[in-house]
């Protein structure tokens, strides 16, 4: 109960409309019918098509499009306006996803106070001539404000099961010690701990790139793949995201254990939505495409694997890091249409083992 008022700076052209349903209120009577077309169904009886979803958050205290099931705190409001909704705020936290960063920034430019410091949910980075540039970095320059205001906040936290007060572990990362102490008692709670680490790099770095991760592990599943293959493709992946990550940043080793990499990675590939969809396109041996399915399945969210797998595999090129990094590049020859989801089978086999026999054998040798 830190603030009375908390507002949500929500678009409305997500409009719960017959178009905004995508044609899903006749798949609402399916047996695999999505929360989505369910509402559809229901709205359409009850004559609720067409209202806002501001209005529907406010007066229902549910979000049935993105959040459908949990009841929100009465406490926050649903506010279309961006002046209105973030206007004199000191902390803003973004949570709109990668590709929407940039747009949302130019938006809210005009209203964010000099002295604001914003935290960013977004798990993406951006690509500039085979430079990766973490969002925080992205929204500083957009906002013109000084790096060390841009906070992020990742971890192995899905939404539904934070919202349902399941045990969830988050990292929150910043450049200034001081706004990590002020900010950790603002999302902690006690089925909520927040680690704070003064880094923002390693924690957005490992939050996109595990997404990638994601993709691979779903085509496993869906093709399938035993725990033992999984949980391989699960070390490797852990391996090249470090190593990736490390090429560019200095990143503190303890932070490739925090909740922001190591679970994330986890619980991304048991329970994501990249690993899902990644699935259903090696079930259907491709014949949907990624972003078929993501509309499909996803009643709105954005895969982020896909997205971020492209420009990975520009900076791999431009770097010379193919055979270095071979599975970050697997997964985008399946994304990019050049080959099968069976082909990661191959990509693991190849993945070199590690093999300290000749570091052991030279242990206690004087020079």
């Amino acid at each position: 109960n830190w603030v009375s008022d908390v507002k949500m700076q929500i678009f409305d052209e997500l409009i719960l409309s017959h178009a905004d349903m995508y044609g899903l209120q006749e798949a609402a009577m399916s047996s695999n019918a999505t929360a989505l077309a369910r509402y559809a169904l229901r709205a359409s009886v009850e004559g609720g098509l067409g209202r806002e979803l501001s209005t529907i958050i406010n007066e229902e205290h549910e979000n049935v499009k993105y959040l459908p099931g949990v009841k929100l705190p009465t406490n926050l409001k649903a506010e279309p306006d961006m002046q209105a909704a973030i206007a004199d705020a000191d902390l803003i936290v973004v949570g709109v996803p990668d590709q929407f960063i940039v747009p949302t920034c130019r938006k809210m430019k005009p209203f964010v106070k000099p002295t604001a410091r914003l935290v960013m949910l977004a798990k993406g980075i951006e690509f500039e001539k085979a430079r990766l540039v973490p969002v925080t970095s992205v929204v500083a320059t957009e906002l013109n404000l000084p790096e060390n205001q841009i906070c992020c906040l990742m971890g192995a936290n899905i939404a539904k099961d934070v919202a349902f007060h399941q045990f969830s572990e988050s990292t929150l990362g910043c450049k200034d010690a001081m706004d990590l102490q002020w900010l950790k008692p603002i999302f902690a709670r006690p089925y909520f701990p927040v680690a704070l680490v003064q880094n923002v790099e390693g924690p957005q770095m490992c939050g996109a790139l595990k997404n990638v991760v994601a993709i691979g592990k779903g085509l496993l599943d869906g093709s399938g793949a035993g725990s033992n293959t999984m949980s391989a493709l699960m070390r490797m992946g852990m391996q090249e995201i470090k190593g990736f990550i490390l090429e560019f940043f200095d990143v503190p080793q303890y932070v490739f254990w925090e909740s922001c990499c190591l679970a994330d990675l986890v619980t991304t590939c048991l329970n994501g939505r990249n690993q899902r969809v990644a699935a259903e396109y090696a079930r259907r041996h491709g014949r949907s495409s990624f972003e078929a399915l993501e509309r499909e399945l996803l009643d709105g969210q954005r895969l982020q694997g896909t997205v971020t797998a492209l420009p990975l595999h520009e900076v791999l090129v431009k770097k010379g890091w193919l055979e270095k990094y071979p599975l970050f590049e697997g997964v985008y020859q399946v994304v990019a249409g050049k080959a099968d989801a069976q082909s990661i089978f191959t990509v693991l086999q190849k993945i070199p083992q590690t093999d300290m026999a000749v570091g052991n054998a030279s242990v206690g040798r004087k020079s």
